[in-house]
């Protein structure tokens, strides 16, 4: 069974199926999507964030509070800049 958190992650991965990633890396101050996905540079590393989750592009396992923000930050409402990408 999953931990509380990774639950807690695996069903906050369902709203991503609604999102619209060009509005959101538009007012999220991030580059377009590509392939369907956007990236974010979040506590010094880089997350590819997708309809099917969140996945740290460097292969390695990633907290799910931290992938769980993510998604917060990618379907909220609100305007806020976690990475300034140029």
């Amino acid at each position: 069974m999953a931990s509380g958190y990774e639950y807690n992650y695996k069903v906050l991965v369902s709203k991503l199926a609604d999102c619209d990633f060009e509005e959101a890396a538009a007012r999220l101050g991030l580059k377009p999507p590509e392939n369907g996905s956007i990236t974010v540079r979040f506590l010094g590393r880089d997350y590819a964030i997708r309809s099917d989750g969140v996945f740290a592009e460097d292969g390695r396992p990633s907290d799910p509070n931290v992938r769980s923000i993510l998604i917060h930050y990618v379907i909220s409402q609100g305007i806020c800049h976690i990475s300034r990408q140029r």
